[in-house]
């Protein structure tokens, strides 16, 4: 699709492109960075999205649903309401290493994904997907997805 990607992470999973020793909370910005796109660290979600939302036109998050209740995150989605939320259906599959030989676990935990987006017309529109709908995920495909 033509996108520049820059990939960054705090530990080494061994992928290619990688930079790693990356703190995101902590790193400068990167130079041309127009959209972030990430699941994480749940326990420090907030910062991240804090940080991401005054940095990029285009946020990302995938984050557990449960993210959108609590009190104390209340003050962040009413000074900044993302503009989507795709709930998703069904349970996501539980990431494994690479390597990883033992027992494939399931899910019990619900996803969204919620998006930021500089300039967006309305907020809070909330949507669901199922992750079996693109077994063979394209970028147009998910690009279609989106809007």
């Amino acid at each position: 699709m033509g996108y520049h990607v820059v990939s960054t992470d705090i530990a080494d999973y061994g992928w290619s492109g990688c930079r790693t020793g990356v703190d995101y909370l902590t790193a400068a910005p990167i130079a041309g960075i127009e959209a972030m796109v990430t699941n994480p660290p749940y326990r420090l979600a907030v910062q991240f999205v804090r940080k991401a939302i005054s940095g990029v036109g285009y946020v990302a998050l995938l984050l557990r649903t449960n993210f959108l209740e609590r009190v104390a995150r209340k003050p962040l989605f009413q000074a900044h309401p993302p503009a989507r939320i795709w709930v998703a259906s069904r349970r996501l599959p539980i990431m494994h290493p690479y390597d990883w030989s033992g027992k494939k676990a399931g899910s019990n935990t619900a996803h969204s994904w919620l998006i930021w987006e500089a300039g967006a017309v309305e907020h809070c529109r909330v949507r669901w997907f199922d992750w079996k709908d693109y077994p063979d995920p394209q970028p147009s495909l998910l690009v279609e997805a989106a809007e």
